[in-house]
């Protein structure tokens, strides 16, 4: 079968695995069709457009353009492009402090660990893993906008800048954006 005639796959609606068999974490989810850039971890998510970091080499076999006829391609929208309020992030703050907080420490959101693992994830990864799982004790609790004021203030703790309009609470927007710690990455 040829890769154009593949099944389309939506990863979505396979999540989450259910059955028998290795934990959520130890299961691979292998994506198809139309999608080009997938997380081998949870929540599985494919996106149509590749990841900033998986773009494949140019194959064009042209002389490159002089420096006259380059220009700079608009780079994909990152977290570093002011995708949040200050409102969302104290709304998000405030939920760290009266929920988040019972298990988690501020300092969670700004380690290495967890800025390796999300750098360069679409911030709807980020999005689902938390309307999936947390609170621990009652997931899926969350509204949309809650989960996502929790990123507006997990961006800011990560000193990443306010913009002027707040991040949407829909996929579509959500999944717009790859997460960046940095202007420079």
């Amino acid at each position: 079968m040829e890769p154009e005639d593949a099944p389309a796959l939506d990863c979505a609606s396979a999540w989450p695995p259910r059955g028998p068999g290795p934990s959520l974490i130890q299961r691979s989810f292998p994506c198809s069709g139309p999608y080009v850039s997938c997380s081998a971890s949870p929540p599985w998510h494919c996106s149509s457009r590749a990841s900033p970091r998986a773009a494949p080499p140019p194959t064009s076999t042209s002389p490159p353009p002089s420096p006259a006829e380059e220009s700079e391609p608009a780079a994909d929208p990152t977290t570093a492009d002011g995708i949040f309020t200050v409102g969302q992030a104290e709304r998000g703050y405030e939920l760290f402090r009266s929920t988040c907080s019972e298990c988690h420490d501020a300092e969670d959101w700004t380690e290495t660990g967890f800025k390796g693992r999300w750098e360069d994830q679409s911030v709807f990864q980020l999005w689902y893993y938390i309307n999936d799982r947390m609170p621990y004790d009652d997931p899926w609790s969350l509204t949309r906008q809650q989960v996502t004021d929790v990123i507006a203030y997990i961006l800011q703790l990560n000193g990443l800048p306010a913009g002027d309009v707040e991040l949407g609470t829909d996929d579509d927007t959500i999944d717009d954006y790859w997460i960046a710690w940095s202007a420079t990455n």
